[in-house]
């Protein structure tokens, strides 16, 4: 199993820049979308459900703005779709 978590964070700050510099060591491995929409960016990825609580905690630690803000689980880590629309 594995978790999709979905964090957003202000679309005027460096937040979107720092979370993407903690993922560069991890981006590979994890499926991921980046959606603009009005002042905030929000990341939905999929995750490993083991370790998901500590993986949250060092996302929300790059930047004051970055919250999480839903989760759900996923069968596997492939065929990623995002739950938003793009437009």
């Amino acid at each position: 199993m594995g978790v999709e978590l979905t964090f957003a964070m202000s679309t005027d700050s460096s937040a979107s820049m720092r979370v993407q510099s903690m993922l560069l060591p991890v981006d590979h491995r994890y499926e991921n979308h980046w959606i603009e929409e009005g002042d905030h960016t929000y990341l939905v990825i999929r995750v490993p459900e083991p370790g998901v609580e500590d993986f949250i905690d060092e996302v929300r630690a790059c930047h004051p703005s970055v919250s999480h803000v839903g989760h759900d689980l996923v069968d596997g880590l492939t065929d990623f779709e995002s739950p938003r629309s793009t437009g």
